[in-house]
């Protein structure tokens, strides 16, 4: 760029990294455009928030959630919706909700955003209320909202269904199977967690595969005996083990 760095090339810039997918890049320029002094716009701040959201940073989609507020007195449909989205896909689901709950507009965006997110953790039939509310103020549902309310409904057990999680690797002998098993990216990711974070503090995963029963039973196993909260977000639903229990209530 120019010497001449204005919000709205800084916004463009930011906006182009998260639509190829280079969400850390794109958290880099806000960085940046900040230590400039200058003040995000809206535009550049749903563009960290996008970012922070697909990259599981919570405390970054926190930082640019503070930084909202104190840049603005209000903030539109398009920021709020990009809000509740952050703290959800980070785990944080009652933090979305609140900023749902606040909201004195809401469009079909939001309500497909709160729906599948809900879903996403198990909470079926929370999910169900929403739309029920959705549908009683005269939104009118998309496909997406149909495929969260099936997924609610699948993840809460409400359709009579639970997938059979033991089908995995069948064309491997039994001795492989295990090996491979035990050898899933989500157990070495808990192992370097509670070796590098305090005692007590919560644990965040992301995954792009879906979790297996295995590293479901161990998952557990590890809440209980090192007491801590554990969150994966796996290509499904997110899943939050306490004291050995998952949100999940085993329907994944």
């Amino acid at each position: 760029m120019g010497s001449c760095r204005t919000v709205a090339s800084w916004s463009a810039l930011t906006a182009a990294q998260t639509r190829m997918g280079l969400w850390g890049k794109c958290l880099e320029l806000f960085a940046m455009m900040t230590r400039e002094g200058l003040r995000a716009d809206e535009s550049s701040m749903v563009s960290a928030l996008s970012s922070a959201k697909n990259l599981g940073a919570y405390d970054l989609g926190r930082s640019v959630h503070c930084s909202l507020l104190r840049s603005f007195t209000g903030l539109n449909i398009v920021v709020q919706t990009s809000l509740i989205d952050m703290y959800i896909s980070c785990g944080c689901l009652e933090k979305g909700i609140a900023v749902f709950e606040m909201m004195s507009e809401k469009n079909t965006w939001t309500y497909s955003v709160v729906i599948s997110g809900l879903a996403m953790h198990g909470e079926g039939e929370r999910a169900l209320r929403v739309f029920s509310d959705m549908l009683h103020r005269g939104h009118e549902p998309d496909e997406a909202i149909y495929v969260g309310v099936l997924s609610a409904c699948s993840h809460a057990g409400l359709l009579g269904y639970t997938p059979d999680a033991s089908q995995v690797l069948l064309d491997v002998e039994e001795e492989e199977k295990r090996r491979m098993v035990a050898a899933q990216s989500q157990k070495l990711a808990i192992a370097f967690a509670l070796l590098n974070t305090s005692q007590g503090s919560p644990i965040r995963i992301i995954t792009n595969l879906r979790m297996g029963k295995d590293c479901h039973t161990y998952t557990a196993l590890v809440s209980t005996i090192f007491e801590r909260e554990i969150m994966v977000r796996d290509r499904n639903r997110f899943h939050c083990f306490r004291h050995g229990v998952c949100t999940c209530g085993d329907h994944w």
